[in-house]
């Protein structure tokens, strides 16, 4: 996916270490040990990840996942 400007809870996203306004958009998994133990990985919750065209600087959120 091609960066671009997300706002979350109605601010436009800021990358808190270079300032960039650029972010790619993915989702990576909570893994937990239990669902690991028994192969479940794939049933973990997911968190949307924002990465800082810039600087590389990955920003979490488990919550609400920004808009673009």
């Amino acid at each position: 996916m091609e960066p671009s400007h997300v706002v979350v809870m109605g601010r436009e996203f800021v990358c808190p270490h270079c300032e960039g306004r650029l972010v790619g958009i993915g989702t990576a998994l909570l893994n937990t040990p239990g669902m690991t133990f028994f192969g479940l990985d794939w049933a973990n919750r997911q968190a949307r990840v924002l990465t800082c065209a810039a600087c590389g600087h990955v920003s979490w959120f488990a919550e609400r996942p920004p808009q673009e």
